[in-house]
């Protein structure tokens, strides 16, 4: 793996400024998800009966497994895409898309198979119970 250039962050801070900025984001979209969640398992779904009946913390249930589903996946996808086309690239100027396709796919891979654990656990939360 090549080492880090002036301006350019290596494999620790790349992971860490794309899993740091998913978790500041899932804080505004956790709430969509939870009442996306809650349309598939009831289409009777009502938000102001949540709110009114769970309270207004309803709507973030289920938070703290989705940082960590963005902490493991967002950060491993996003953060070892680069060091992946590094790798793969080596001193070319010019990259091939097959090997962007192929870091994509790596990074994608990987931060699924340790992001998908915390996914279902914070989708059996957000269901709760509406069932």
């Amino acid at each position: 793996m090549n080492p880090p250039t002036k301006g350019k962050p290596g494999f620790g801070a790349s992971c860490g400024l794309a899993g740091g900025t998913a978790i500041m984001v899932v804080n505004f979209t956790h709430p969509i998800e939870v009442v996306k969640t809650r349309l598939q398992v009831s289409p009777s779904f009502s938000v102001s009966a949540l709110v009114k009946s769970e309270g207004f913390s309803a709507l973030y249930k289920g938070i703290a497994a989705a940082w960590l589903r963005e902490a493991s996946y967002t950060s491993i996808k996003l953060g070892a895409y680069g060091p992946i086309k590094d790798l793969l690239v080596g001193d070319r100027k010019e990259v091939p898309f097959a090997l962007k396709f192929a870091s994509g796919s790596a990074s994608g891979a990987i931060g699924t198979l340790f992001g998908n654990p915390f996914d279902v656990m914070k989708t059996m939360q957000m269901a709760g119970d509406s069932k």
